[in-house]
């Protein structure tokens, strides 16, 4: 998984692994392509409304047949625009 690669060497999130919590999400802003086909909980949980975003303990490299270039960006909650007005405080 791209878990073990991006999630800050401490491990795949607070759930563990297991895709349910979110805290290992990245967006592919490239290669979106080579990797996995998302599972049925991941798109509940985050493609549904991001759908350039991967749960990196899940995603793995697909069959590639060529050279590919992915380009991750890490901690996609934290940007401006995340949260809908309506969701904050």
């Amino acid at each position: 998984p791209l878990a073990r690669r991006f999630d800050a060497g401490v491990g795949t999130g607070d759930c563990g692994g297991e895709g349910t919590c979110c805290t290992c999400a990245v967006e592919v802003a490239k290669g979106l392509d080579a990797l996995s086909e998302p599972s049925s909980q991941e798109v509940q949980m985050v493609a549904k409304r991001f759908p350039r975003w991967r749960l990196a303990c899940k995603a793995t490299l697909g069959p590639i047949e060529q050279d590919e270039e992915i380009v991750l960006k890490v901690q996609p909650r934290n940007w401006d625009g995340f949260y809908r007005d309506d969701e904050v405080e």
